[in-house]
Protein backbone atom coordinates (compact mmCIF):
# COMPACT_ATOMS: atom_id res chain seq x y z
CA UNK A 1 0.00 0.00 0.00
CA UNK A 2 3.09 1.95 -0.06
CA UNK A 3 1.82 4.04 -2.97
CA UNK A 4 -1.67 4.99 -1.33
CA UNK A 5 -2.05 8.85 -1.13
CA UNK A 6 -1.19 10.21 2.13
CA UNK A 7 -4.24 11.94 3.82
CA UNK A 8 -4.68 15.78 4.27
CA UNK A 9 -2.24 16.26 7.06
CA UNK A 10 0.98 14.85 8.15
CA UNK A 11 2.59 13.40 11.18
CA UNK A 12 1.64 11.77 14.41
CA UNK A 13 -1.80 13.14 15.00
CA UNK A 14 -2.94 11.63 19.03
CA UNK A 15 -0.81 8.93 18.85
CA UNK A 16 2.52 10.52 20.10
CA UNK A 17 4.18 8.40 17.21
CA UNK A 18 7.18 10.00 15.62
CA UNK A 19 4.94 8.11 12.46
CA UNK A 20 1.72 8.12 10.90
CA UNK A 21 0.41 4.54 10.83
CA UNK A 22 -1.08 2.28 8.41
CA UNK A 23 -4.28 0.84 9.30
CA UNK A 24 -5.20 -3.11 7.92
CA UNK A 25 -8.72 -3.42 9.82
CA UNK A 26 -10.63 -0.28 9.62
CA UNK A 27 -13.75 -0.90 9.75
CA UNK A 28 -17.55 0.91 8.57
CA UNK A 29 -21.10 0.51 8.96
CA UNK A 30 -23.44 0.25 6.58
CA UNK A 31 -26.77 2.41 6.20
CA UNK A 32 -30.07 0.91 5.76
CA UNK A 33 -29.75 0.36 2.16
CA UNK A 34 -26.55 -0.51 1.19
CA UNK A 35 -28.00 -3.75 -0.60
CA UNK A 36 -31.04 -2.04 -2.13
CA UNK A 37 -29.64 0.85 -2.99
CA UNK A 38 -28.20 -0.70 -6.54
CA UNK A 39 -30.14 -4.05 -6.21
CA UNK A 40 -31.11 -5.37 -9.79
CA UNK A 41 -34.75 -5.30 -10.39
CA UNK A 42 -35.14 -8.85 -10.96
CA UNK A 43 -33.87 -9.66 -7.46
CA UNK A 44 -35.57 -6.95 -5.44
CA UNK A 45 -37.64 -9.26 -3.32
CA UNK A 46 -34.36 -10.94 -2.67
CA UNK A 47 -32.27 -8.09 -1.53
CA UNK A 48 -30.87 -7.61 2.36
CA UNK A 49 -32.42 -5.29 3.89
CA UNK A 50 -33.17 -3.85 7.26
CA UNK A 51 -36.85 -3.62 8.58
CA UNK A 52 -37.36 -1.20 12.10
CA UNK A 53 -38.79 -3.08 15.22
CA UNK A 54 -40.80 -1.27 18.07
CA UNK A 55 -37.65 -0.43 20.02
CA UNK A 56 -36.20 1.59 16.93
CA UNK A 57 -33.77 -1.43 16.24
CA UNK A 58 -33.09 -2.20 12.07
CA UNK A 59 -33.26 -5.93 11.74
CA UNK A 60 -31.14 -7.51 9.17
CA UNK A 61 -33.53 -9.81 6.55
CA UNK A 62 -33.04 -11.87 3.67
CA UNK A 63 -36.21 -11.28 1.61
CA UNK A 64 -38.46 -12.13 4.01
CA UNK A 65 -36.11 -14.57 6.42
CA UNK A 66 -34.31 -12.74 9.39
CA UNK A 67 -30.75 -13.18 9.50
CA UNK A 68 -29.80 -15.58 12.02
CA UNK A 69 -26.09 -14.68 13.55
CA UNK A 70 -25.84 -11.10 13.00
CA UNK A 71 -29.90 -9.56 13.66
CA UNK A 72 -29.36 -5.73 14.47
CA UNK A 73 -27.60 -3.88 11.93
CA UNK A 74 -24.47 -2.16 13.16
CA UNK A 75 -25.98 1.29 12.56
CA UNK A 76 -28.25 0.69 15.59
CA UNK A 77 -27.15 -1.02 18.24
CA UNK A 78 -22.94 -1.86 18.31
CA UNK A 79 -20.27 -2.19 21.39
CA UNK A 80 -18.83 1.31 22.41
CA UNK A 81 -14.65 1.21 21.37
CA UNK A 82 -12.83 -0.55 23.86
CA UNK A 83 -15.44 -2.68 24.93
CA UNK A 84 -14.63 -5.58 23.15
CA UNK A 85 -10.92 -5.50 24.75
CA UNK A 86 -12.71 -5.35 28.50
CA UNK A 87 -15.16 -8.34 27.98
CA UNK A 88 -11.90 -10.59 26.62
CA UNK A 89 -9.80 -9.63 29.40
CA UNK A 90 -12.38 -10.36 31.59
CA UNK A 91 -11.32 -13.80 33.09
CA UNK A 92 -14.57 -14.37 35.31
CA UNK A 93 -16.72 -13.70 31.96
CA UNK A 94 -19.55 -15.59 32.00
CA UNK A 95 -22.11 -13.89 29.89
CA UNK A 96 -20.09 -14.89 26.56
CA UNK A 97 -19.86 -11.80 23.59
CA UNK A 98 -22.05 -9.64 25.21
CA UNK A 99 -21.93 -6.02 24.72
CA UNK A 100 -22.29 -3.95 27.92
CA UNK A 101 -21.59 -0.47 26.87
CA UNK A 102 -23.71 -0.34 23.48
CA UNK A 103 -23.45 2.94 20.76
CA UNK A 104 -25.15 3.49 17.47
CA UNK A 105 -23.18 3.96 14.33
CA UNK A 106 -25.67 6.85 13.01
CA UNK A 107 -24.40 9.07 16.18
CA UNK A 108 -20.79 8.71 15.19
CA UNK A 109 -20.35 10.25 11.33
CA UNK A 110 -16.58 9.13 11.41
CA UNK A 111 -17.75 5.94 11.42
CA UNK A 112 -20.10 5.94 8.45
CA UNK A 113 -19.08 8.70 6.63
CA UNK A 114 -15.88 8.90 4.40
CA UNK A 115 -14.93 12.52 4.98
CA UNK A 116 -15.76 12.48 8.66
CA UNK A 117 -13.84 9.15 8.71
CA UNK A 118 -10.45 10.91 6.31
CA UNK A 119 -10.74 13.84 9.38
CA UNK A 120 -10.81 11.29 12.21
CA UNK A 121 -8.00 9.48 10.28
CA UNK A 122 -5.56 12.60 9.82
CA UNK A 123 -6.48 13.31 13.86
CA UNK A 124 -5.49 9.75 15.08
CA UNK A 125 -2.29 9.99 12.71
CA UNK A 126 -3.32 7.59 10.46
CA UNK A 127 -1.50 7.67 6.72
CA UNK A 128 -3.95 4.78 5.33
CA UNK A 129 -6.17 2.21 5.74
CA UNK A 130 -7.79 -0.93 4.74
CA UNK A 131 -11.48 -0.18 4.86
CA UNK A 132 -13.62 -2.93 5.45
CA UNK A 133 -17.61 -3.67 6.04
CA UNK A 134 -19.53 -4.96 8.38
CA UNK A 135 -22.77 -5.87 7.81
CA UNK A 136 -21.61 -7.39 4.36
CA UNK A 137 -19.68 -9.77 6.08
CA UNK A 138 -22.36 -11.89 6.82
CA UNK A 139 -23.92 -11.88 3.27
CA UNK A 140 -22.20 -14.89 2.13
CA UNK A 141 -23.32 -17.18 5.01
CA UNK A 142 -26.88 -16.09 5.14
CA UNK A 143 -27.36 -16.44 1.30
CA UNK A 144 -25.60 -19.68 1.09
CA UNK A 145 -28.68 -21.56 -0.37
CA UNK A 146 -29.58 -18.59 -3.05
CA UNK A 147 -26.14 -17.98 -5.53
CA UNK A 148 -27.66 -16.15 -7.94
CA UNK A 149 -29.38 -13.38 -5.04
CA UNK A 150 -25.87 -13.70 -3.38
CA UNK A 151 -24.14 -12.72 -6.13
CA UNK A 152 -27.19 -9.77 -7.28
CA UNK A 153 -26.91 -8.81 -3.66
CA UNK A 154 -22.85 -8.36 -3.90
CA UNK A 155 -23.13 -6.12 -6.91
CA UNK A 156 -25.36 -4.09 -5.38
CA UNK A 157 -23.27 -3.91 -2.29
CA UNK A 158 -20.39 -3.06 -4.34
CA UNK A 159 -21.71 -0.63 -6.45
CA UNK A 160 -23.05 1.13 -2.95
CA UNK A 161 -19.43 1.09 -1.98
CA UNK A 162 -17.45 3.06 -5.10
CA UNK A 163 -20.69 5.56 -4.90
CA UNK A 164 -20.48 6.73 -1.12
CA UNK A 165 -16.50 5.83 0.02
CA UNK A 166 -14.73 5.09 -3.40
CA UNK A 167 -11.74 2.75 -4.65
CA UNK A 168 -8.26 4.01 -3.31
CA UNK A 169 -9.06 7.58 -2.98
CA UNK A 170 -7.04 9.83 0.03
CA UNK A 171 -6.18 6.97 2.05
CA UNK A 172 -9.20 4.99 1.76
CA UNK A 173 -8.33 0.84 0.41
CA UNK A 174 -12.34 0.13 0.67
CA UNK A 175 -12.54 -3.84 0.45
CA UNK A 176 -15.22 -4.44 -2.68
CA UNK A 177 -17.25 -7.75 -1.70
CA UNK A 178 -16.03 -10.99 -3.27
CA UNK A 179 -17.55 -14.78 -3.07
CA UNK A 180 -15.16 -17.17 -3.65
CA UNK A 181 -17.07 -19.67 -5.19
CA UNK A 182 -17.56 -17.09 -8.53
CA UNK A 183 -15.11 -14.11 -7.92
CA UNK A 184 -16.02 -12.69 -11.06
CA UNK A 185 -19.73 -12.42 -10.78
CA UNK A 186 -19.50 -10.31 -7.87
CA UNK A 187 -17.69 -7.48 -9.29
CA UNK A 188 -19.86 -4.38 -10.63
CA UNK A 189 -19.59 -1.48 -13.43
CA UNK A 190 -17.79 -2.12 -16.48
CA UNK A 191 -14.28 -3.38 -17.19
CA UNK A 192 -12.16 -0.25 -16.67
CA UNK A 193 -13.51 -0.16 -12.91
CA UNK A 194 -12.86 -4.20 -12.37
CA UNK A 195 -8.86 -3.01 -11.42
CA UNK A 196 -8.69 -1.17 -8.49
CA UNK A 197 -5.90 1.47 -9.20
CA UNK A 198 -2.63 1.46 -7.19
CA UNK A 199 -2.72 -2.44 -6.13
CA UNK A 200 -4.50 -5.67 -6.71
CA UNK A 201 -7.55 -6.82 -5.15
CA UNK A 202 -7.94 -8.14 -1.59
CA UNK A 203 -9.83 -11.48 -1.02
CA UNK A 204 -11.16 -12.60 2.30
CA UNK A 205 -10.57 -16.43 2.89
CA UNK A 206 -13.06 -18.26 5.12
CA UNK A 207 -11.71 -20.24 8.00
CA UNK A 208 -13.87 -22.60 9.93
CA UNK A 209 -17.42 -24.01 8.89
CA UNK A 210 -19.38 -21.91 6.41
CA UNK A 211 -23.10 -23.00 5.39
CA UNK A 212 -21.84 -26.47 6.91
CA UNK A 213 -18.84 -27.01 5.25
CA UNK A 214 -15.28 -26.62 6.20
CA UNK A 215 -13.12 -23.89 5.04
CA UNK A 216 -9.51 -23.83 5.10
Amino acid sequence: MGDARVSAQTGAGTTGLSYQLIDGDNHYYEPYDCFTRFIEPAFADRAINVRVDDKGRGKLYFGDRQFRFMRVIQTDYVGAPGSLREMLDDPNNQEGFVHKQVIRGWDFPDMMQRDARIAKMDEQGVQTGLMLGTAMLQAENELHDDIPALYANIRSYNRWLDAEWGFDRDGHRPHDLLDGRRPGRGRAGPPHRRRRPGGGDQARAHVGPLAGRRHL
